[in-house]
C-alpha cells in the first residue's frame, strides 16, 4: 500500500474497528495475473462499503485548478471501472478468504449489498462532483468525496450502520437535487437546519436531523461513544473463544444495534 492508502486504512480502522476493515485485497483468479478487489472494504457481512482511493502526489500538484480538475476527472473515470470490477468479483462467489485488520480470515459474501464509494486526496480541489453519475441504464451512480470530507463524515456519524444509511441518503439527495447550493430543512420539534452540502460534508447534519432530530441526536452521542469505547476493548480482553472469529460476530451485532438510537 502507498502512504495515502495506509492513511485511509488507519483512519477507517479507528472508526470502523479492526474486525470490519479489510485492506489486503489482492488475489489471483484462476492462477492468472494478480488482481485487486478494491482499495478498502468495510465488511458488515451482508453489507459492504467498497472504497476506491485516488491520491495526487504532492510533487505532481500544479496549483492550476483546471489541471487538477482534469486529474480528478481521469481518476474518477478509472474508479468507476474499478467499481464495476469489484461488483463482479464479489458477486462471482469465487473470492478467497482475506484477512481483516484483526488478523482473522473472513470470506466476502457474494450476496452482500455493495455500496461503492470513491475517495480522493488532493488538497487543491475543494469543488468537486459529489456524485459520479451513470452514463447508461445499466450503470450506477456512485458517491464521491474528498478524504477530508470522508474524515468529517466518520467523525460526525458514530456507528457503522449510520454511515451505510448516510451514504444511501447522500446518493439519493444528489440524484434528486443535483449539486444543490444549500438546503433548508424543517425537522422535528420545529428544528430548522441549514446545510451547504458541498461544504465540509454538512449534509450529515441534515441526515441526523431527519433521522433523529438534532436534540435527540446530540443527547445520545455521549452514551453511544462510551459504548463504542467499551466495544473497542472487547476483543483485546477476550480470553475464551467459543468458536473461530466469534468476536467479529458479536462486535458486528452490537455495532449494528447501536444504529437504533
Amino acid at each position: 500500500m502507498n502512504k495515502s492508502e495506509q492513511l485511509l486504512s488507519a483512519f477507517s480502522e479507528d472508526y470502523f474497528f479492526k474486525e470490519l476493515v479489510v485492506d489486503e485485497l489482492h488475489f489471483k483468479p484462476d492462477k492468472s495475473s494478480e488482481r485487486e478487489v478494491a482499495d478498502l472494504l468495510i465488511n458488515l457481512d451482508d453489507i459492504i462499503i467498497a472504497i476506491q482511493l485516488k491520491a495526487r502526489n504532492d510533487k505532481d500538484q500544479t496549483g492550476d485548478f483546471s489541471v487538477e480538475n482534469k486529474w480528478l476527472q481521469k481518476k474518477c473515470k478509472a474508479a468507476k471501472g474499478q467499481v464495476k470490477e469489484t461488483l463482479q468479483f464479489i458477486s462471482s462467489g469465487t473470492l478467497p478468504a482475506f484477512c481483516n485488520k484483526r488478523g482473522q480470515e473472513v470470506f466476502i459474501r457474494s450476496d452482500a449489498e455493495v455500496i461503492p464509494l470513491v475517495v480522493f486526496e488532493n488538497n487543491q480541489i475543494e469543488d468537486y462532483p459529489h456524485l459520479l453519475r451513470k452514463h447508461s441504464d445499466s450503470g450506477m451512480n456512485i458517491n464521491c468525496m474528498s478524504f477530508s470530507d470522508y474524515c468529517e463524515m466518520c467523525r460526525v456519524l458514530i456507528t457503522p450502520i449510520e454511515i451505510v444509511e448516510y451514504l444511501e441518503y447522500r446518493k439519493k439527495i444528489y440524484e434528486e437535487c443535483e449539486d444543490v447550493d444549500f438546503i433548508i430543512f424543517n425537522g422535528m420539534d420545529n428544528e430548522m437546519v441549514l446545510t451547504k452540502p458541498r461544504k465540509n460534508e454538512s449534509l450529515v447534519h441534515q441526515f441526523l436531523a431527519e433521522k433523529y432530530g438534532m436534540k435527540e441526536s446530540d443527547k445520545q452521542k455521549l452514551p453511544i461513544q462510551y459504548f463504542r469505547n467499551f466495544l473497542r476493548l472487547l476483543p483485546e480482553r477476550s480470553i475464551n473463544k467459543s468458536e473461530e472469529n466469534a468476536s467479529y460476530e458479536v462486535l458486528l451485532f452490537l455495532l449494528i444495534s447501536t444504529g437504533e438510537k
